[in-house]
Order: C-alpha cells, then structure tokens, then sequence
C-alpha cells in the first residue's frame, strides 16, 4: 500500500509542476548526434558514480567489518 502511495504522490507532484511550468516554444535546436553525447555522458557518469559508491562502501565494510 505504501508503494502505491509513494507512485501516486510522486504522479501528482509531476502534475503539480507541469501545471505550474508549462511548456514554451523552444529556441535552439539539438541535433540527434548531440543529443546522443549528452546522453552517453549522463549515462557514463552515473554508472561511474554507482561503481564508486560500491567500491568506497566495500571498503569501509572492509575496514570496520570482522576480522
């Protein structure tokens, strides 16, 4: 039931915004080689911050963990 919840409130909050942000007419242009990088970088950056996050938690585990 709090799963259900949390997708709806998060459904209302992008309504919510959207309603008080609506679109306008854009200005510039991205051509699709363009809109190609910027989403490898997205992609790469957070699959690099995962892999970070996994490599520095696994040490701490290792450093205060049992011995």
């Amino acid at each position: 039931m709090q799963k259900v919840t949390g997708v709806i409130s998060f459904v209302v909050a992008i309504l919510v915004v959207l309603a008080v942000f609506p679109a306008q007419e854009a200005k510039a242009y991205i051509d699709p080689g363009t809109g190609s990088l910027v989403m490898q970088y997205a992609s790469a950056g957070l699959l690099m911050t995962m892999l970070s996050l996994k490599t520095l938690i696994s040490k701490i585990k290792l450093t205060f963990g049992r011995r």
